[in-house]
């Protein structure tokens, strides 16, 4: 910098005694070296002279990091098997997660040797024949996904330290063998519950009954946005949509918080119930480890089984009480069992040794997302993704 300095001190002190042409001539090779300057170290320097981001290719950042559309794009390809069209703002979100855990990780000073990362990445390009590392397969799949050798070692960078991290929490899980004993009698037992269950749909109906924004706000808000939005009929539906959203997202929240109050003072399935203002029903008997099995018997039990504390509501739920709200992919429930039942059968090894994976499996899933929740409201998130 001192270097560049004195140059351009040289430059225009010889500018008095150049004739017109020659200046213009300095002014145009300046003009070109400043261009390779910003080509060659990035647009970075455009944000440091006051410029702001203006990379098309960042779809968010978080915590001041940049989050780029390559990355969102080689995140999808872990999911190229499930249809994802038209979900790109839910996989930003879990890439924000991913980076957000990234972050806290580092913090915790967790920093993976390189040949700890090397192994990570052979054992992920091994022939399927030898189960050896295949290098041909590792250059095969830089050359397809284009990516260079530095880029795809600080993904998978990442990865490690999420995975290092990931690996900690689940040292820190004990489980004894009467926990599994316990664990094995209830999973392979046999239970039914009785649920007041509501669709996703009712549920938005419901709650958007008490949304209402006024066109003082909404102009508001338009306002702010009439340099984002071609139109003025583009501006007032997304934004009114962005508002309701909001507005939905919050209101759901403190209803719900009212359900989960009520169930931890101890309130009966009855009065939970009546609040929420679903169907109610009885589900199938099914044995908790997989019910699944049993929910092609009832569309309920098919949902509840596909959420990840419907086996926890099931057995600390007193009879007769509420239990917490059951949050499923297709709408919300309490519960209250009725019966239940615990298998005498005595275990082999070989299910403890599963049972100790899939509970630690779901402590690790559990402080996950309770990690990840925290560190987002925390966090300084911007998204700039066209489809939000």
């Amino acid at each position: 910098m001192a270097r560049l300095q004195v140059s351009l001190k040289k430059i225009s002190a010889a500018f008095s005694d150049l004739s017109l042409q020659k200046v213009v001539a300095y002014f145009f090779i300046i003009f070109i070296s400043l261009l390779l300057i910003i080509f060659f170290v990035g647009t970075d320097i455009i944000s440091t002279l006051g410029g702001g981001s203006i990379d098309p290719n960042v779809v968010a950042t978080v915590n001041n990091q940049k989050i780029y559309m390559g990355d969102l794009y080689r995140f999808s390809r872990q999911y190229r098997d499930q249809d994802i069209e038209g979900q790109e703002g839910l996989l930003l979100n879990n890439l924000i997660a991913r980076v957000l855990f990234y972050q806290r990780a580092k913090e915790l000073g967790i920093d993976p040797s390189e040949s700890r990362v090397m192994k990570f990445i052979r054992g992920l390009f091994r022939d399927k024949n030898t189960g050896m590392y295949d290098p041909e397969l590792f250059k095969d799949y830089l050359e397809k996904s284009r990516s260079s050798l530095p880029d795809y070692y600080r993904n998978v960078y990442k990865e490690v330290v999420a995975d290092e991290f990931r690996r900690l929490i689940q040292i820190g899980i004990t489980l004894t063998g009467e926990d599994l004993r316990v664990a094995y009698a209830f999973l392979y037992g046999e239970c039914r519950v009785m649920y007041n269950y509501i669709p996703d749909e009712a549920f938005k109906s419901r709650v958007m009954n008490t949304i209402s924004i006024s066109e003082m706000e909404l102009s508001a808000e338009m306002a702010k946005n009439k340099d984002k939005y071609p139109d003025e009929a583009s501006n007032r539906r997304l934004t009114r949509e962005r508002l309701e959203q909001a507005r939905l997202d919050s209101a759901a929240k403190e209803f719900l918080e009212k359900i989960n109050s009520m169930a931890q003072k101890g309130a009966t399935f009855n009065e939970t119930a009546a609040v929420l203002g679903g169907s109610t029903g009885i589900t199938p008997a099914f044995m908790p480890g997989d019910p699944s099995k049993d929910g092609e018997k009832n569309p309920v039990l098919s949902e509840l089984g596909k959420s990840p504390n419907f086996l926890v509501q099931c057995m600390f739920t007193p009879a007769q009480k509420s239990s917490y709200v059951i949050a499923t992919p297709g709408g919300f429930a309490v519960i209250t069992p009725l019966e239940l039942k615990l298998s005498g059968k005595e275990p082999e090894a070989s299910d403890l040794n599963k049972i100790a994976d899939r509970i630690s499996m779901d402590i690790l899933n559990s402080a996950y997302n309770r990690l990840v929740t925290r560190l987002s409201e925390e966090a300084k998130i911007t998204k700039k993704l066209k489809t939000d």
